[in-house]
């Protein structure tokens, strides 16, 4: 048995190693855990990080999904050579900043706390920055094919949401905007095929 003097210093000793233990930064959780129930504006480029409420993560992703779908349809009604291309990409402009606006309108009534994107992030800002590169006569292709990668993950988001989402309101307004999303990809399958 430990003399009472050594088993302090013992037990002292572990105290010491455990609260350095703790005071070590663990760079990976900073790295991954930085999103909290109201995070704040991303910074261009970063990724959102998972939260802990699944209502914060749909109202991010839904939030950067229409300012992708706005800043490239505004992009593409300067740059596409079809008519078509251009009149689909206003109607994008049009209606991702309809979408929007009625998110950030319902936020207040859904309870929840969370602010909305003010840069786009990584994914989306990568795909915005690949359709600036090609020239004209490639434009129009890209365009619809970047339309039809958003706008399919957009349905797999809404979807999702609609059916599991918890938050009344949000699970109602992904549900009626849902069919919106559902004729955009719709459309741009369309252009697609007339493009080739």
């Amino acid at each position: 048995m430990l003399k009472p003097s050594i088993a302090a210093a013992v037990a002292i000793s572990a105290g010491a190693l455990l609260f350095a233990c703790k005071k070590t930064p663990d760079t990976n959780a900073a790295a991954t855990n930085t999103a909290v129930v109201t995070p704040a504006p991303l910074p261009a480029g970063q990724p959102p990080a998972p939260s802990a409420s699944p209502d914060v993560d749909f109202v991010t992703n839904a939030a950067l999904s229409d300012m992708y779908e706005v800043q490239a349809g505004q992009y593409a009604q300067t740059h596409a050579q079809s008519p078509e291309v251009k009149k689909f990409a206003a109607e994008m402009v049009k209606a991702h900043t309809q979408t929007s606006d009625q998110l950030k309108a319902l936020l207040p009534d859904a309870g929840v706390q969370v602010t909305i994107p003010s840069a786009l992030d990584a994914k989306h800002r990568q795909m915005l920055d690949n359709l600036m590169q090609p020239g004209p006569t490639q434009f129009d292709r890209l365009y619809i094919a970047q339309q039809i990668s958003a706008h399919t993950d957009a349905v797999a988001l809404f979807t999702n949401y609609a059916q599991k989402g918890a938050n009344a309101p949000l699970t109602a307004w992904a549900a009626k905007t849902l069919p919106i999303i559902q004729h955009h990809l719709d459309m741009a399958n369309k252009l697609q095929t007339a493009l080739k």
